[in-house]
């Protein structure tokens, strides 16, 4: 009787697992139009730069092409702020659903254009919805997982990214110009087919004080198989928990008004920007132009060498979604930084001796060095600089700023991701290459400092026991407080036994 009790129990929860995976999927389709921006430009720019090949009746300069690029940071810089108002008025559903024009009306330009003031206007606006997808999805998919699988689903954003980037390249390479645009149509329209299906937040209805439909919404993520006291009990604490952080109306004064909010806010923006820093963005933007290549990957050609470092990054970031639950945040990202710290050092020391004559690094066999150091750090920052940052940013704050910090830390990413963009073509020309990875290692090592002694660990907590530790208000024990639908369940078990 008992073992059937367990089998029945496990079978439930694994139910609503699944339902919770789907809801994320759904929503990790605006995450998927995010990568295929990112990769558009490794085919694409070559082509248009190209006086022989350029799809558009004039030849882009590279002048044309960086402010074109810029465009797409500009966009994001604007849109969070918006964006996060929109999510706490309209919900995140909606919020998602009405700026999923944008992506369409970015393809549409690039199908139909004819210079380089289209294209910047479609970067713009994919710019504009990238901001949005940023600040509104790690808040949906941290409200709708609980805590044993919320680590997972939202890592799954770097490996959708990472997918996306794959698919816009691997198109890119065999399709036309403007064909591809109309394939790439059909991610936004794939997503506004498929998101209004699931659920929104039963945060955010908690918060709107419609309590019923916050319970169809739960109903819907834990699935048929919870029972009605179960649900009744989650609902329950998580009406308490929004009750507890929405005391205040809450405005950007209350990022910095407490404790915890103060804690919060100095731990997500630093560990924003020290990814930004950490990461090999510029490198991949510009792979074609400042990264040696063997002569068998020069034959290869850059989208192929981004296609196999995109891929490696997906895999590695799929083993980061089933470990970040189990080894916890803080291991995960002090390793990463580590690992990917000596990578950027040695890729650093590497172009030090090609630009000085240090040591001869010209023969055929150390060629490689370079994209076999950028295939290592893709595997480390995927599993943990990457996925654990985006992870962190949807679990620190109150229900009452959330939206608010989520638009504050969109903008600085993509503010720092401009800076850093903007300004790598000139480091490598003015103090040499070599400085740009050096910068990266550093910073790779801050994030290991920074996590060691500031971080606190978020594996296994609810989002209110998490803003109670940061307000010091959390003590764990090893008989650390059951939540009371966790309580409900476990009571539950014994009664059928």
């Amino acid at each position: 009787m008992g073992c059937s009790t367990n089998k029945t129990e496990k079978a439930d929860h694994l139910a609503s697992i699944l339902k919770q995976y789907l809801a994320a999927s759904a929503a990790l389709l605006a995450v998927l139009i995010n990568g295929t921006f990112s990769g558009w430009a490794t085919p694409c720019l070559p082509l248009l730069l190209s006086p022989d090949h350029s799809p558009l009746p004039v030849t882009l300069t590279k002048v044309d092409a960086s402010w074109m690029m810029s465009q797409l940071f500009i966009g994001q810089t604007l849109s969070p702020l918006p964006s996060g108002y929109l999510m706490d008025r309209l919900g995140r559903k909606p919020t998602l659903l009405y700026c999923a024009v944008l992506p369409l009306a970015a393809w549409v330009l690039i199908f139909f254009a004819q210079d380089v003031y289209a294209l910047s206007a479609a970067m713009f606006l994919a710019g504009l919805f990238v901001g949005t997808v940023y600040t509104v999805t790690p808040m949906y998919l941290g409200e709708i997982a609980e805590p044993s699988v919320r680590g997972r689903i939202i890592t799954l954003t770097s490996v959708t990214t990472r997918l996306g980037i794959i698919f816009q390249v691997t198109i890119g390479v065999l399709l036309p110009f403007r064909l591809q645009a109309i394939v790439s149509l059909s991610v936004p329209l794939l997503f506004m087919l498929v998101f209004p299906l699931v659920p929104e937040s039963p945060y955010y209805h908690l918060m709107r004080r419609d309590r019923n439909k916050a319970e169809s919404a739960l109903k819907w993520l834990r699935g048929s198989g919870r029972s009605k006291a179960n649900l009744e009990a989650e609902l329950c604490e998580l009406e308490s928990a929004v009750d507890k952080q929405m005391r205040n109306k809450g405005d950007f004064r209350d990022l910095i008004s407490t404790r915890g909010s103060r804690k919060a806010l100095m731990t997500v923006e630093t560990l924003a920007v020290l990814q930004r820093l950490s990461s090999m963005g510029p490198v991949m933007g510009y792979i074609s132009t400042t990264l040696p290549l063997a002569d068998f990957l020069q034959r290869l050609g850059p989208a192929a060498c981004v296609v196999v470092i995109d891929l490696v990054r997906l895999c590695s970031g799929l083993v980061s979604s089933m470990l970040v639950d189990c080894l916890g945040r803080r291991a995960l990202l002090i390793t990463s930084g580590a690992f990917c710290g000596v990578i950027m050092m040695c890729a650093g020391g590497w172009f030090y001796c090609d630009a000085t004559g240090f040591l001869d690094v010209s023969a055929p066999h150390l060629r490689w060095v370079p994209f076999i150091c950028l295939l290592l750090h893709g595997i480390g920052f995927s599993l943990g600089l990457g996925p654990v940052c985006s992870a962190v940013r949807s679990e620190f704050f109150p229900m009452n700023i959330k939206a608010k910090s989520s638009a504050v830390t969109s903008t600085i990413l993509a503010f720092a991701s401009f800076l850093i963009n903007k300004f790598y073509l000139t480091i490598g020309d003015s103090l040499g290459m070599h400085y740009n990875y050096w910068m990266y290692g550093v910073s790779c090592f801050a994030v290991c400092l920074f996590a060691s002694c500031f971080m606190i660990e978020t594996k296994g907590k609810s989002l209110q026991q998490i803003q109670d530790e940061l307000n010091d208000d959390y003590t764990p024990h090893k008989e650390e407080k059951e939540t009371e639908y966790e309580k409900s369940e476990n009571n539950n078990v014994e009664m059928k036994v």
